[in-house]
């Protein structure tokens, strides 16, 4: 199993918190992951995967890419992340 889900988390901590899921040595799905949940970014099955962070700290703004690979190293999905998402309000 490969997943991005986005937790509403923000009245809390105050940001929504991203949960990467990635399984390389998982054969199956396991069934109490296989229904819906709420925030799901990305889905996707496949047999062996990694997650590549990628932090970028440019002038352009800083910023997190979250890339979810397979084994051949072949990008499934990406998701760039700007600090703003990252960070509560209160220490901006």
């Amino acid at each position: 199993v490969t997943r991005l889900i986005r937790h509403a988390t923000k009245s809390l901590c105050g940001y929504d918190v991203l949960e990467c899921v990635t399984s390389p040595l998982a054969q199956d799905v396991i069934p109490a992951n296989a229904g819906k949940t709420d925030g799901v970014l990305f889905d996707a099955q496949p047999s062996s995967t990694f997650l590549l962070l990628d932090a970028d700290s440019t002038e352009s703004g800083a910023q997190l890419v979250l890339r979810f690979c397979d084994s051949a190293g072949e990008e499934l999905f990406a998701h760039a992340c700007p600090l703003a998402e990252l960070t509560a309000a209160t220490a901006r």
